[in-house]
């Protein structure tokens, strides 16, 4: 009985100090490393992406302050047909054009908002590029409406529905889910991805 109390007290003794240590251990940390970053930060090596996901991707010149998306679906045909307004301002003055990722999409109309007038437009299989009706500063805010269909490969899926069978008791209703994060949400609705 005597031995199992000292054991008790022991243990609680030096789970109390380590609990103690520990939350000095980070100050400690923390304290080293500014110390070093005074003097000299450690270079860090540049960041490569994995071999075969390599893209180029230019220089940006716009921030999009949000998207406004409106769809209907068909799920038989696993296709979407989409309305989506995308409001962006310019990051310098002079600004002219700019580019959206748009995988594998048909356009309808590209429109400036809220005057609905009619913008040029191309497209190659990955990106949608519009051209505005004028040159934009950086304090401006832009707003344009997009309507188009896509058949995503990616970042939308369309599940059919299965019976129930010998194996599986229930039957599974149809769904249709997005999973887009980080690369994939151009497949189905025209963005800076």
């Amino acid at each position: 009985m005597h031995l199992q109390r000292a054991a008790r007290s022991t243990l609680i003794l030096v789970l109390l100090v380590s609990f103690t240590l520990s939350g000095l251990a980070p100050a400690a940390y923390a304290q080293r490393a500014r110390g070093r970053s005074r003097t000299q930060a450690p270079a860090s090596p540049p960041r490569r992406q994995m071999r075969g996901t390599e893209h180029r991707r230019l220089p940006r010149t716009y921030d999009v302050q949000h998207y406004i998306i409106r769809t209907r679906f068909d799920v038989p045909n696993k296709t979407v047909y989409g309305d989506t307004t995308v409001t962006l301002k310019p990051l310098s003055s002079g600004f002219q054009s700019f580019e959206l990722d748009a995988t594998g999409m048909e356009f309808e109309s590209v429109r400036l908002e809220p005057e609905g007038k009619a913008l040029r437009w191309t497209r190659t299989p990955d990106k949608l590029n519009v051209t505005l009706d004028r040159s934009y500063s950086a304090s401006d805010t832009i707003s344009v409406r997009i309507k188009y269909s896509a058949t995503p490969e990616k970042g939308l899926y369309f599940i059919p529905a299965s019976p129930a069978t010998r194996y599986r008791r229930y039957s599974k209703p149809a769904q249709m889910w997005s999973q887009g994060e980080a690369e994939e949400n151009h497949y189905w609705f025209p963005c800076y991805d």
